[in-house]
C-alpha cells in the first residue's frame, strides 16, 4: 500500500465527505489554465480523492478544483494554490520540477 492509499483510507474514516475523484483531464486543465503542467503526482492525488469542505484531523485541506480555479489569479513564482492548513495559516502552492513531482 503506498502513502497516498494510507492517506485516502485515513480520510474516508474520519468521515470527511471528499469530493469524488477528478478524471485526469479535468485535472490537467485546471492547471493547465495557471500555466502548470500538472505532474503525476498531482494527477495521482486528485484522481484519489477530489478535495474537501472542512479540514483533516492534521488540519491540512485539500481544495476541490473549483476552489483552486478561483485561486488562479493568485499563481505567482511560487506556483499555483491549492491547499491550505489551519484555515490558511498556511497555503500550499504546487509548482512541478520534472513531470513526475
Amino acid at each position: 500500500m503506498n502513502a497516498l492509499e494510507i492517506l485516502v483510507i485515513r480520510w474516508n474514516a474520519a468521515q470527511l465527505r471528499p469530493y469524488p475523484p477528478y478524471e485526469e483531464s479535468i485535472i490537467r486543465s485546471t492547471f493547465l489554465d495557471a500555466g502548470i503542467d500538472a505532474a503525476k503526482d498531482l494527477v495521482q492525488l486528485y484522481s484519489a480523492f477530489g478535495g474537501m469542505d472542512v479540514p483533516d484531523a492534521d488540519e491540512w485541506r485539500l481544495w476541490p478544483l473549483h476552489e483552486v480555479t478561483d485561486q488562479k489569479s493568485e499563481a505567482n513564482e511560487f506556483g499555483f494554490l491549492f491547499s491550505d492548513y489551519l484555515i490558511s495559516c498556511w497555503e500550499f502552492h504546487v509548482k512541478p520540477n520534472d513531470s513526475e513531482t
